[in-house]
């Protein structure tokens, strides 16, 4: 298996890191295959994860990379040599360890997911090496604008988490980052529809910053459905705001 090897090259500006290979210090052993396998590499490193996070200076970034990890649309890409990143957290033995500045010096492309963290009107592009699970930044920009509908229905955007929980945890829904291109979001539907799609709970939330907290008191397996309507009484749901499953266990017991 392949080393990570690193050479450290002085520019006009600052030291760069060129990274060479990767396979030996790697952040996760299984080889990351698809989004699953991702998702389940972020639950078995979560404790490394924070630790990389907080040495590579970006804490305040580490709940919404988990919390968008679950939800977000995640794509698969090729990394090519020359491309840089501002870090990568990756593991010497036991110990996290970060890398700044690096530049993939390889010969070939690796083979990585891309997963876009949104936040605070920035978009931070995480790149996940498929073959090591080991974390990296590349440069962040700002959100790309979002389309508006030929007739101006409101955007809805929603976040719910975690949606595996057991009884009485509660589930986040946050559609905080819905948006209206001529007017105000004015309410949030927010429904619980069962395994028998019939619909067990409704609520309408006219608050800002339009977030509910779900406490779930049965097991099953449910979905959430979100709406949000403007000031001119148009409504918006999917596909900004899809519905998302959730399932309920009893205390102890795992999903299957």
């Amino acid at each position: 298996m392949a080393a990570l090897v690193l050479v450290s090259v002085t520019g006009v500006v600052q030291a760069e890191t060129e990274l060479k290979q990767l396979g030996v210090n790697s952040l996760y052993g299984p080889e990351l295959k698809s989004n699953d396998d991702f998702r389940e590499m972020i639950k078995e490193t979560l404790a490394d994860l924070k630790k990389g996070f907080e040495k590579a200076g970006a804490t305040d970034l580490f709940e919404e990379f988990v919390k968008q990890a679950e939800q977000a649309d995640i794509r698969e890409i090729d990394v090519n040599p020359g491309e840089k990143l501002q870090w990568m957290i990756f593991k010497k033995g036991t110990t996290v360890e970060v890398i700044k500045d690096v530049v993939w010096a390889g010969k070939e492309p690796f083979a990585a997911f891309l997963l876009n963290v949104d936040k605070a009107g920035v978009r931070y592009p995480f790149v996940i090496s498929a073959k090591s699970g080991n974390v990296s930044l590349a440069l962040p920009g700002p959100m790309p604008v979002k389309e508006l509908a030929p007739d101006d229905v409101p955007f809805c955007e929603v976040a719910i988490s975690p949606i595996n929980l057991s009884i009485g945890e509660v589930v986040t829904v946050d559609a905080s980052q819905s948006a209206d291109p001529d007017g105000v979001i004015l309410s949030m539907l927010v429904q619980i529809v069962d395994a028998n799609n019939s619909v067990i709970s409704k609520k309408v939330i006219d608050t800002p910053p339009f977030i509910e907290r779900l406490t779930m008191t049965q097991s099953g397996d449910y979905s959430i459905r979100v709406s949000v309507t403007d000031d001119k009484g148009k409504e918006s749901y999917s596909p900004g705001c899809p519905e998302t499953k959730v399932i309920v266990t009893a205390p102890g017991k795992q999903p299957i």
